[in-house]
């Protein structure tokens, strides 16, 4: 699940300095934006110490490149010849920037993991081929795009389908995918940018229950502040070193635990109020999704996930600071029986062993052992760990809407079989 490679060809240099002139390529490899730049030896280096930096560029075809958040990795000096290898965090193909705070863009479109399926949006006929044996007949139509205003902000989000045709000569073919696309006459900043996108792999994540990254990103309509050069229409292609390829399960209804279809009537109310259920959460999701998008051991998972648990219900209840975890895994507890039924008999005894496990895990008092109620073992804490995902997910669905009967769903997730070694 590695990022597409691409590569560029290009001259490089300092912003507002290009006297000196790097030859270089950019590559695009894994999880990892690299740049390896040589040049005869200066005075003027291509990036300062410290990270941050921004480069400039233009690639073989004359368009402007931009490097973001750029730091060296490596550099080496040869006779006449100085070589550089950079990383950067973030490129922009299309314009020259000087740094994240100064450019704007009018509407982004995205390409997301799972969006596909979760939208379920095709051009293709599914109906049964009728065609006479020996015939074969595939029926497409060009599919509208769908917009929302979200709430009364006068932002959009749209939903399309991506439609790439080839026509060969021993062959045709037809290739569809989904995309979203945020709208604004104002212009969204760096940050904003990627906060939506943040929060529609959120939202996916909570459909599908799997991490969900971003697969590409392109900006329209783009203005930079302070640099007069910048053109205010056109398209600006972006990596970023978090983009992954692309993957979705399958666009049927019982794999998923909510889609689509089932906010589809008022879309653009649902996501504005997403939105801000992920602005008034944050802390809690977080915690969360840290469990989701990295490697951690089962006691780093279980102190992150008691940790949402505890921010969640500071904000729901307004308890931020106060004592009683136990109580508070029980008033949550309560809050979701139906999910939780069949795994957690006794609501009071499963929220001592929540506490316990958590106290001994901030502490590692041994006496706590012997004296509380301690998930103790790998098998006992991964299962105590799974419990309080489905706990939490299921607080966070019945929050936005989801129906009570899609909770079964989140037992999917729950290993068959554990094995320690």
């Amino acid at each position: 699940m590695t990022m597409p490679s691409a590569a560029i060809k290009g001259f490089w240099w300092r912003p507002g300095e290009p006297e000196k002139r790097w030859f270089g390529v950019l590559e695009q490899t894994g999880s990892e934006i690299h740049l390896t730049c040589h040049s005869d030896t200066g005075p003027i280096p291509l990036v300062d110490v410290n990270a941050g930096n921004t480069v400039h560029g233009r690639d073989e075809k004359g368009r402007p490149v931009t490097l973001l958040v750029v730091s060296q990795s490596g550099h080496s000096q040869s006779g006449g010849m100085e070589t550089v290898v950079l990383n950067s965090g973030y490129v922009l193909i299309g314009i020259h920037a000087p740094d994240r705070q100064s450019l704007k863009a009018k509407a982004v479109n995205v390409r997301i993991q799972q969006l596909y399926g979760w939208l379920g949006l095709t051009g293709f006929s599914r109906r049964l081929n009728t065609a006479p044996a020996g015939k074969v007949t595939i029926s497409y139509e060009l599919q509208s795009q769908q917009s929302f205003l979200i709430g009364s902000s006068g932002e959009k989000v749209c939903f399309g389908l991506d439609t790439n045709q080839v026509m060969q000569f021993q062959s045709q073919k037809i290739d569809e995918e989904a995309t979203v696309t945020f709208e604004s006459d104002v212009g969204f900043d760096f940050q904003q940018v990627f906060a939506l996108t943040t929060a529609m792999r959120t939202l996916l994540h909570f459909a599908i229950l799997k991490p969900v990254y971003a697969v590409s990103m392109g900006f329209r309509n783009v203005t930079v502040s302070g640099n007069n050069d910048a053109p205010d229409t056109g398209s600006v292609e972006v990596w970023s070193k978090s983009f992954r390829e692309p993957m979705t399960e399958l666009p049927v209804e019982s794999l998923w635990v909510f889609r689509y279809d089932d906010f589809a009537a008022s879309f653009g109310d649902f996501f504005g109020r997403w939105l801000m259920y992920r602005d008034k959460q944050e802390e809690a999701l977080d915690c969360y999704t840290t469990t989701i998008y990295s490697s951690l051991t089962s006691q780093t998972k279980n102190l992150c996930l008691t940790q949402a648990l505890d921010a969640y219900h500071g904000v729901l209840c307004q308890s931020h600071g106060q004592p009683g975890f136990k109580k508070k895994v029980e008033d949550l507890c309560e809050l979701s029986k139906s999910a939780l039924t069949g795994l957690v008999e006794d609501i009071t005894s499963f929220a001592r062993q929540v506490r316990d496990t958590r106290d001994y895990l901030t502490h590692h008092n041994p006496e706590d052992l012997a004296k509380r109620d301690v998930a103790t073992g790998s098998t006992a804490l991964i299962r105590l760990n799974e419990k309080l995902s489905i706990l939490f997910q299921s607080l966070v669905l019945t929050d936005i809407g989801v129906p009570s009967d899609r909770m079964i769903r989140l037992r999917r997730r729950i290993a068959t079989d554990i094995v320690e070694y």
